[in-house]
């Protein structure tokens, strides 16, 4: 909008691109200073603070080593 007001300039939406008074525009959460069409708060799942994971092993033990059988060590009476 190209007219007068004393004390206030012309700008432009940063998301539709139209002339706005920028005493009209709002900033965003994003920093953008977009018309009031355009303006969108912030979602409240973005302010969430994520618990933090107790992700411990509670009784750490090396790794076994391998043990391998031989053919016929075990038997079909062992199973």
């Amino acid at each position: 909008m190209s007219y007068f007001a004393l004390g206030d300039s012309n700008g432009v939406c940063d998301v539709c691109g139209f002339d706005f008074k920028h005493s009209t525009l709002r900033k965003r959460w994003d920093g953008a200073m977009v018309c009031g069409k355009d303006w969108e708060a912030r979602h409240p799942q973005d302010m969430i603070k994520p618990r933090s994971e107790r992700n411990h092993v509670t009784d750490p033990r090396p790794r076994p080593e391998p043990r391998f059988l031989a053919v016929g060590e075990i038997t079909a009476a062992d199973l």
